[in-house]
């Protein structure tokens, strides 16, 4: 009965002990985390690529322009994906591509400086997303793009880019943008929390299907 009772002490003492040394390394570990789904790397390339959405975000233009005014990148390619009749938007005009066109006129871009592309929405979307992207940027003979994705989608858009290019020699490099919290302190907001764990399991149901590589859990080069 003692050397049960020891045992239970000396496990619950180091239990305590690992606890306590996660919680000090907590800040690194969770930013560790955070940079996983959501790689960078800061590189110079032919085009910088907006990935797809219903709906473009402000801050995503934004740094894509930023790329292209410090010429990191010549040209951008925003997508919009097209919605279907039964989920249309309220009171989003029905040539969203068109109202997209001028905006970017009006943050200072010339015409030559971007092209949209409309991709219809597939299964899993990530994956046709880039697959239809990259069809029409065939005659664009890319050979590097700077993939501007959201928060922690980003290794799974990186991921997905990647085996859509396989044979088209491109290299992809990633550049993730964050609205509503910061890498640096995603767990401290709701919205940080939710999506970190919503990619990962997304991440994992594309990995368990076979969508990409079993081996996108060590590496994003595939």
């Amino acid at each position: 009965m003692k050397n049960t009772s020891t045992k239970i002490l000396f496990w619950c003492l180091l239990l305590f002990l690992l606890l306590a040394v996660l919680y000090g390394f907590r800040h690194p570990l969770l930013q560790g985390m955070g940079g996983y789904l959501a790689p960078s790397e800061s590189m110079k390339a032919d085009a910088v690529i907006i990935e797809g959405s219903k709906i473009i975000e402000t801050v995503a233009v934004r740094q894509a322009v930023r790329f292209l005014k410090s010429g990191r990148a010549t040209k951008i390619i925003l997508v919009i994906h097209e919605v279907p009749d039964g989920e249309k938007i309220f009171s989003l005009p029905a040539s969203y591509a068109h109202l997209v066109h001028g905006a970017l006129i009006k943050e200072g871009l010339k015409t030559t400086e971007f092209k949209i592309l409309n991709c219809p929405v597939g299964h899993p979307v990530t994956l046709a997303e880039a697959e239809c992207v990259l069809t029409r940027l065939s005659e664009e003979k890319l050979r590097s793009v700077i993939l501007v994705a959201k928060s922690f989608h980003t290794r799974r858009s990186l991921l997905a880019y990647k085996k859509a290019g396989k044979g088209r020699n491109i290299a992809f490099y990633p550049s993730p943008y964050f609205a509503g919290y910061r890498l640096e302190a995603w767990w401290l907001k709701a919205d940080g929390f939710r999506d970190y764990f919503s990619e990962a399991l997304k991440l994992f149901y594309y990995i368990l299907r076979g969508y990409i590589p079993l081996r996108s859990f060590f590496t994003i080069n595939i």
